[in-house]
């Protein structure tokens, strides 16, 4: 009777502490993917040549993201450390800054890339304060080029802010999926659904 009771109890404490691990495991795997979408909001909620530099600091502040202050840039970045780490997906990386010049957001940059040598999906995302976006005068430009290659998307400041936040949906959960992602489709699916619209 005895060596079944603590048999019981030796099954109990190893579900236990399976569970915590799961718990801790999933907590820091699923936190840069909670940094990442407050960041987007907020890039989204930020107007190049009109956002000041204090301001952005206040929003970051509400949003609840934390920034690196660099000599002139907002550094938002976050990555899939804890996955990497077990060798559970490849690096995973979302870029992401806010420039500033003369005590104002003068650019952002939203960049996502998976694989140490960013081999299998990369999606760069400027937002210029004019409409040379590198596609000739037009306020959105978007060029994927293959679905493993790189996906380009530009726009200007006067894009309103829902087709704003639509055009910085970045597909966060890569940096909390076990594999990553494996392409600039699975990353930024936004993007190619959008050329297909238009």
């Amino acid at each position: 009777m005895r060596r079944s009771s603590t048999k019981t109890r030796i099954v109990i404490l190893a579900c236990a502490a399976g569970a915590l691990a799961l718990t801790a495991f999933s907590v820091l795997a699923l936190r840069p993917v909670v940094r990442a979408r407050r960041a987007i909001r907020l890039l989204a909620a930020t107007q190049v040549g009109q956002t000041g530099v204090e301001e952005f600091r206040r929003m970051a502040s509400s949003h609840g993201v934390r920034v690196r202050e660099t000599s002139d840039t907002f550094d938002l970045s976050e990555q899939n450390s804890v996955l990497r780490y077990l060798h559970l997906a490849p690096p995973t990386v979302i870029l992401m800054n806010a420039r500033f010049a003369h005590g104002v957001i003068s650019g952002i940059t939203v960049q996502g890339w998976v694989g140490s040598s960013r081999e299998f999906a990369k999606v760069e995302i400027e937002e210029f304060d004019s409409h040379n976006t590198g596609c000739g005068d037009v306020p959105v430009c978007i060029k994927p080029t293959t679905s493993t290659m790189l996906t380009t998307v530009f726009f200007v400041p006067s894009v309103p802010p829902d087709q704003r936040a639509r055009l910085l949906g970045l597909n966060t959960w890569c940096l909390a999926k076990v594999g990553g992602c494996r392409n600039s489709r699975e990353m930024f699916p936004t993007a190619w659904e959008y050329r297909a619209a238009q």
